[in-house]
């Protein structure tokens, strides 16, 4: 998914950044870090939690990671 298809689909659910940060224990920073995939370190754990909130598979919303890394990449 784009990161405006994330944001989207966030926005119906009525699901905030800073909530899915407050799940995490981490800063909305962080969470709008990886819906962008940027910045610094973003783990794994981050982007499930994102994938979580939307009722995704995870390789659905970030596949360039996941899909990658199925396939041992």
């Amino acid at each position: 998914m784009t990161p405006t298809e994330i944001k989207v689909e966030l926005l119906r659910k009525g699901i905030t950044q800073a909530d899915i940060a407050r799940r995490l224990g981490i800063s909305p920073a962080a969470v709008n870090n990886a819906i962008h995939r940027r910045g610094g370190i973003v783990t794994e754990r981050v982007m499930r939690g994102i994938a979580e909130a939307l009722d995704r598979d995870p390789a659905a919303v970030f596949p360039e990671y996941f899909l990658k890394k199925a396939i041992g990449g």
